[in-house]
């Protein structure tokens, strides 16, 4: 009985979205079944041109900020147990970021992407839209790789 539930739901789904369709994000309206087109059927992630315009907007709050003094954590202070550490060495903290995030092994990240992607059009984050369309190609990649290895391991049914 499972099996068949499952079989209905992925048949549901697929009608939905096909690999080639487009996901419009906007930071306002992610559904569920917005995760499970990026996560499962391979939707193509874009930027609608609003939240492009908000997150421009947006992402110069941060150099201000910054040229006025304030401490931002994670921008010009350490991460975590560090962020008690100040740098103005804002470029430095960020690669040290990014040294930090690209080592280690982590499960498959494709919905909480798109999650991200959703909070940061939501303008609450300093980001520039470049930026997000970087992790937004990114995600695709990972979701083609993840089909990919998903069909190599897959069994075959038998009739």
């Amino acid at each position: 009985m499972a099996t068949l539930a499952r079989m209905f739901t992925d048949l549901v789904l697929s009608q939905r979205c096909h690999p080639s369709s487009t996901l419009a994000v906007s930071g306002r309206d992610l559904t569920i079944s917005d995760v499970v087109a990026v996560s499962r059927h391979l939707a193509h992630v874009e930027l609608t041109p609003a939240s492009i315009d908000a997150i421009e907007a947006c992402s110069k709050i941060v150099p201000e900020k910054i040229a006025q003094g304030e401490v931002i954590y994670g921008v010009n202070t350490g991460f975590g147990g560090s962020a008690d550490a100040r740098s103005n060495d804002v470029e430095r903290v960020q690669q040290s970021l990014i040294s930090h995030l690209t080592c280690g092994i982590v499960a498959d990240g494709k919905q909480e992407l798109a999650l991200t992607s959703n909070g940061i059009q939501s303008k609450v984050m300093g980001i520039r839209a470049k930026a997000t369309g970087i992790q937004a190609k990114a995600m695709a990649i990972q979701a083609k790789a993840m089909a990919i290895q998903a069909k190599a391991t897959a069994p075959t049914m038998a009739n």
